[in-house]
């Protein structure tokens, strides 16, 4: 919605972004552990965590240059971070899962770069 008063709509880009995106880390969360994952609880969490990108299509329409750069990192680090801890908190049947944190957040990372990019450009 806030793209929108910039001139950028990209809903085609946004629908097959996250449907592509949801069922790629459903899989890959299914494959790093042993108890697995729904897959509608795998969208329940990327969509939770999507909050720090609805802060960055704001700051796009504001700010500009290298400072939207650097909240674009920042909001892409806080829904990771967010992400992966929740992926954790579901996943923790097995204990193998808290020391691959860091390991679950870099796809998660890479699913809202793609929504910070759409959001900025």
């Amino acid at each position: 919605f806030l793209n929108d008063f910039a001139g950028k709509v990209h809903f085609g880009y946004v629908y097959g972004v996250s449907m592509s995106g949801c069922v790629s880390i459903w899989g890959v969360m299914n494959l790093m552990s042993e108890s697995g994952i729904d897959l509608t609880r795998t969208m329940s969490i990327l969509g939770y965590s999507l909050l720090p990108m609805v802060f960055l299509a704001f700051a796009s329409i504001v700010l500009g240059g290298a400072l939207l750069h650097g909240v674009m990192l920042l909001c892409v680090l806080w829904a990771s971070s967010r992400g992966s801890q929740m992926f954790v908190a579901a996943l923790s049947e097995s204990a193998e899962t808290s020391h691959q944190r860091w390991l679950l957040a870099y796809p998660v990372a890479l699913f809202y770069l793609c929504f910070a990019l759409l959001a900025i450009f």
